[in-house]
């Protein structure tokens, strides 16, 4: 599903809820049904006009502007979707900062035979074309890219977020999802109602780490675990900023 439509009107502010936590956000209209048809397992609600925050997008007629209460300084897109994709890293970023000791991993997760399976891997290794495949039989996607390790539980939670995939995405003429992405320049995200989505705050202990090179997946051994994890742990440069209290 292509996005041709106007961007217009002025920001709103609205409580986004989910994994146990309330996010303060100000984003247009537009970009509320967008959320509404991607993430899993959140609310979004209307509130007061606060002071600041903690996550904002803008349009200003050619560019989408993302500020928030992160360190880490958000790009300016041209593209809607490309705009979606740094929204849901900067909720990523804003969720794992507010739980005590949590750390952001670079992953993707599936469900499969009732285990619960953990996929790590370089970048362009096959992770998401792995999840793509699960996704099209019927397994429940746990994660597409990112999941929140909480070494002290040995635990990971998903964050609800839609399955992303480059464009052109192949395995979809023909399919009955075929017209259910939402599709920018470069990449597409499937709508939340495609594919069966962990919730955001669902919680699991890894039956498996498999680690994937060359689209080839390999079991890691329960001894290598904390190594894998720590490998592919993103880092705690996007920690808030001092003064990102509630407002």
């Amino acid at each position: 599903m292509a996005i041709t439509e106007q961007f217009c009107g002025e920001s709103i502010w609205f409580r986004l809820e989910g994994l146990g936590q309330s996010h303060l956000i100000k984003i247009p209209m537009f970009f509320v049904k967008l959320l509404d048809q991607t993430l899993t397992g959140w609310n979004l609600n209307p509130c007061a006009e606060a002071k600041r925050p903690e996550i904002s997008l803008d349009f200003n007629g050619f560019e989408f502007v993302i500020t928030s209460t992160l360190i880490k300084p958000v790009p300016v897109r041209t593209d809607l979707v490309d705009a979606l994709n740094e929204f849901l890293l900067s909720l990523a970023y804003l969720t794992t900062a507010k739980i005590s000791g949590a750390r952001l991993l670079h992953c993707g997760a599936y469900s499969q035979d009732g285990l619960n399976i953990v996929v790590v891997g370089d970048k362009n290794a096959g992770k998401s074309s792995l999840v793509f495949e699960k996704a099209k039989g019927g397994g429940t996607i746990l994660a597409d890219d990112l999941l929140v390790w909480m070494p002290s539980l040995a635990q990971v939670m998903c964050m609800g977020l839609p399955l992303r995939m480059r464009r052109p995405v192949f395995g979809l003429r023909g399919s009955s999802f075929e017209n259910k992405f939402v599709a920018g320049k470069q990449i597409a995200y499937a709508e939340k109602t495609v594919f069966k989505v962990a919730e955001a705050g669902f919680c699991f202990t890894p039956d498996k780490i498999c680690q994937i090179d060359n689209r080839n997946l390999k079991e890691v051994s329960f001894i290598r675990w904390p190594q894998i994890i720590e490998k592919h742990i993103i880092s705690d440069t996007f920690l808030m900023t001092a003064d990102c209290g509630s407002p």
